[in-house]
């Protein structure tokens, strides 16, 4: 059913012809809100981006320190899903949209010398933490171990598909302004 409302003789009246609840003797349109999108100018843009990856960066961290405290301080496997979903959930996000648009980083080369760095220090991280948590030398190391492994055939299988999509992109014909 329609509802509107229209001014009489300075009276305002509903559809029935009877005054409706609420009595506005003053009818005027309100503005509506502007849905546009591209308001910003091409300097805003950009600081909203830094705000945004800075943003992003800043929740990143500080839901691996989190979970990292949790994990020394032997918390409940089960009181830290919330924080390792969206902590995992952000990560595929930015790994998968970066090797899909052919981007690696912007201050890390994608080489073989950065799976050996990032794999070592990943696995010395881990193997730190499983120390304070489990005081084992041990599980520690076998921690460790298996960090280095996980995470260099992870970065080498990563840097593989970023140098095939980035070629893809690269040999790609342009658009011209023909054919948009």
């Amino acid at each position: 059913a329609q509802c509107f409302v229209q001014k009489v003789g300075g009276r305002v009246i509903g559809p029935d012809r009877r005054p409706p609840r609420v009595i506005d003797s003053q009818l005027s349109a309100l503005p509506l809100p502007d849905l546009t999108l591209g308001h910003l100018g091409e300097m805003q843009e950009q600081t909203l981006r830094k705000i945004e990856s800075r943003g992003f960066w800043l929740m990143w961290c500080g839901l691996f320190v989190v979970m990292t405290f949790q994990l020394m301080m032997q918390a409940d496997i089960s009181q830290m899903a919330g924080e390792w979903i969206v902590f995992m959930a952000a990560c595929l996000y930015t790994l998968e949209e970066c090797l899909r648009n052919g981007i690696w980083d912007r201050h890390i080369k994608a080489s073989l010398s950065t799976s050996i760095v990032g794999s070592l220090v990943g696995g010395v991280l881990s193997a730190v933490v499983m120390m304070f948590a489990t005081h084992s030398l041990v599980v520690a190391g076998v921690t460790g171990v298996i960090t280095v492994v996980f995470t260099f055939t992870l970065m080498q299988a990563a840097i593989s598909e970023y140098k095939k999509r980035h070629q893809e992109l690269e040999n790609a014909p342009e658009e011209t302004d023909e054919q948009k």
